[in-house]
């Protein structure tokens, strides 16, 4: 009895040791779902603004856009073109931010969610007012970031660069036609649980064209936003200052509205830094945000030339559009239903 006891007692031992060691195995095998280390390319240094945004964030590779810049000290709920307020210009609807690195990430390049960093900022070199998508209707009016792949192109408008891609509910801000202008205007924006519905009940108005070599954001109708508010939406002009630090994201001065339009060459590094410090930062303590009808312009006297159709097309006794400007219809026609796609009006081609 004592030798059958001591045969089953060693078998269980020899049966736990091959599990043990089964197990062990399985284990060491690395898990493909986790991304090893990459050495990111160089050039991170050389991005635009490099040197002006590097004490508010992170300069870190990712894969699409490449080298971003990831804010830091984000509240839950963050997006961008949230902290601030629209006024109107003679470049159309303008972001005033609040922020203080809001000069430079809400007039050059665009905005990408990632999902390690979130709300990340993909470096450009044109201003503008600002780069959003608009809805509108039932009193309500919202913007979005425009995606990173989207480009404004003169005499073509929107151009989607042949990507087919949506921008999410909770990145829209939305508020009552009436408050778009108010400085206050963060308190206005609807809780991001109701965006899907405002989305379906108001309609895509994104409208970027190229007005005396600007770029002009006509998304809304100034004048239904009077209206609204109950009187006229002052009007002002863009003016330039020479520092940041002067508005911060943008201010009113008298008839203007003063901005900072520095070169994009400038900020970027003069040591020829190869890897911005915290590129590797993905272990650092985690901010609190989520994740993953065109109007008149503003001077009627000015109006945008019409591109010069080439001399194939300048016969005499032709009579009707050019080949270059049915072409030119037909691309802005497609932009239209590419941002209606973008922005949840019909399905995605």
């Amino acid at each position: 009895m004592k030798t059958r006891f001591w045969g089953i007692a060693i078998a269980l031992v020899v049966c736990a040791a091959a599990i043990a060691c089964v197990t062990y195995g399985y284990q060491t095998v690395p898990n493909r779902s986790v991304p090893t280390e990459v050495a990111p390319p160089e050039g991170g240094a050389d991005q635009p603004f490099y040197d002006d945004l590097a004490p508010y964030g992170s300069w870190v590779y990712v894969s699409g856009p490449g080298w971003v810049w990831s804010p830091h000290g984000l509240q839950a709920g963050w997006r961008p073109y949230l902290v601030g307020h629209w006024v109107f210009t003679d470049y159309g609807w303008t972001w005033a931010s609040d922020e203080q690195w809001g000069w430079a990430v809400y007039h050059y390049g665009r905005w990408h969610q990632d999902p390690s960093y979130g709300w990340v900022w993909v470096p450009g070199t044109e201003w503008g007012p600002a780069w959003v998508a608009w809805h509108e209707g039932g009193g309500y009016v919202g913007w979005a970031p425009l995606p990173w792949q989207v480009r404004v192109q003169a005499g073509v408008g929107i151009d989607w660069a042949g990507v087919n891609i949506s921008l999410q509910p909770a990145s829209w801000c939305f508020v009552s036609a009436r408050n778009l202008v108010d400085p206050s205007l963060r308190t206005y924006v609807v809780p991001p649980a109701r965006n899907v519905n405002l989305i379906h009940v108001t309609q895509n108005v994104t409208n970027y064209t190229y007005i005396n070599n600007r770029v002009v954001n006509q998304g809304v109708r100034v004048e239904s936003i009077g209206r609204a508010v109950g009187h006229t939406v002052p009007r002002y002009r863009i003016a330039d200052t020479e520092s940041p630090e002067t508005t911060r994201g943008g201010g009113v001065r008298g008839q203007d509205f003063i901005v900072y339009r520095p070169d994009p060459r400038r900020g970027r590094s003069s040591q020829g830094r190869i890897d911005p410090p915290g590129h590797q930062e993905r272990d650092r303590p985690r901010d609190f945000r989520g994740r993953p009808q065109q109007p008149d312009p503003e001077n009627p006297g000015t109006q945008q030339t019409p591109p010069t159709p080439p001399p194939s097309t300048q016969q005499s006794g032709v009579s009707g559009p050019s080949q270059n400007d049915r072409g030119r219809d037909a691309h802005q026609n497609r932009g239209r239903k590419f941002i209606d796609a973008l922005t949840g009006q019909q399905p995605p081609p």
